[in-house]
């Protein structure tokens, strides 16, 4: 005989619904064991006592600290900086012009 799924009126598998209700007895249970069991850990962690920090190591030798560097006899003079656009000379500025193409025109004669 083979089973219909979706014939609802003819519900003939009894050890479906007792695997649903051996999982939930199972369930239950477990919660209740572990609920125990972490009440149990509280209080034998309220009667244990803390333990002791660990000192932490200290390092044996200091690091030596760096000697400063010896400062200069002679100072050097700064050097002068250019403005913007202070390295074009007029040649250069025409020259760039032409460049982007303005271009003079030469007239003959």
């Amino acid at each position: 005989m083979e089973f219909d799924f979706l014939d609802l009126t003819n519900y003939q598998h009894p050890p479906c619904m007792f695997t649903l209700w051996y999982l939930f007895l199972l369930f239950n249970f477990t919660a209740k064991y572990i609920d125990e069991w972490m009440e149990s850990e509280q209080e034998r962690r309220k009667q244990e006592p803390p333990p002791e920090p660990e000192p932490e190591p200290k390092p044996a030798e200091p690091e030596p600290e760096p000697e400063p560097a010896p400062a200069d006899p002679e100072p050097q003079p700064e050097e002068e900086k250019p403005a913007e656009g202070a390295g074009e000379t007029a040649e250069e500025g025409v020259a760039g012009g032409e460049a982007e193409g303005e271009e003079e025109e030469e007239t003959e004669g």
